[in-house]
C-alpha cells in the first residue's frame, strides 16, 4: 500500500452536481488536454456505444496524455466493488512507487476513505455509461501551495466477459502549468465538484 495520499475529505462525496453538453467542455473542464480527450472519445462512439479498448490507442498515446492515463476494469472483490489497474501511465507509476498494473485500488491506497471515493466516482462512469469529470486539490501535509487536480473518466465498451472498462486521465496543475507531485511528499486530497457530460445535440448520452 501507499501512504502518499491520505485524505481529509468527507466520505461519500461522489455525487454528480450537474450535467453539461459535450460541446460545452471548453468552458467546463479545467484543462484543454482533457477537452481534446473528451471530444476525441465522443467521435469514437458508434451506434450509442462507447469505443472498445482497441479503439483508443491513439487517445492513450496522444502527446501529454500517456503519463497521466489509467485504464481500469471494474471488479467485485471480497464482496465489494473494486477497480483493477490494467494500464497506468508513467507519471502515476512514478508517484505510486511502481507500476500498479494488475493491482487493485483498495490494496494500493492505505486510506480506505480515499479508495472508496475513487471507486465511487469510477462507478458513476461505469453505471451511468457517460463521461464524468471531477476537480480537487492535493494539499501538501508539510504546508505550501496546493496542486489543482482535474480528472476525466471515460467509459469503454465492456469486455466479452462482461467486465466493464474505463479510461481515466488525471492532470495536476500548479500555478497554471501541468505539474507532478514532488516524489516522497505526503499530500491530503480535498474533493471539489463532480459533473457529467452528455451529447444533447444527438438527444442522448454519447454512451447510452
Amino acid at each position: 500500500m501507499t501512504d502518499r495520499i491520505p485524505t481529509t475529505s468527507r466520505q461519500g462525496w461522489a455525487r454528480i452536481e450537474a450535467e453539461h453538453d459535450i460541446a460545452e467542455a471548453d468552458r467546463v473542464l479545467g484543462h484543454p488536454l482533457l477537452v481534446d480527450l473528451l471530444k476525441l472519445w465522443a467521435k469514437l462512439c458508434r451506434n450509442g456505444e462507447p469505443p472498445a479498448r482497441e479503439d483508443v490507442d491513439d487517445l492513450i498515446l496522444k502527446p501529454g496524455i500517456y503519463p497521466r492515463i489509467m485504464l481500469l476494469e471494474g471488479v467485485e472483490r471480497n464482496g465489494r466493488r473494486d477497480l483493477r489497474y490494467r494500464l497506468i501511465g508513467t507519471g502515476f507509476a512514478q508517484n505510486l512507487r511502481g507500476d500498479m498494473a494488475g493491482r487493485y485500488v483498495r490494496e494500493v491506497f492505505a486510506d480506505s476513505t480515499y479508495a472508496d471515493e475513487l471507486i465511487a466516482a469510477a462507478y458513476l462512469v461505469i453505471d451511468g455509461r457517460q463521461p464524468i469529470a471531477s476537480t480537487g486539490r492535493y494539499v501538501p501535509a508539510a504546508g505550501g501551495e496546493a496542486l489543482d487536480v482535474y480528472r476525466l473518466g471515460l467509459p469503454l465498451k465492456k469486455l466479452p466477459s462482461g467486465t466493464p472498462l474505463l479510461l481515466v486521465c488525471q492532470i495536476s496543475v500548479y500555478r497554471g502549468a501541468i505539474a507532478d507531485a514532488p516524489a516522497g511528499q505526503l499530500y491530503s486530497y480535498e474533493p471539489g465538484s463532480l459533473v457529467a457530460f452528455a451529447d444533447r445535440g444527438a438527444g442522448r448520452s454519447q454512451a447510452t
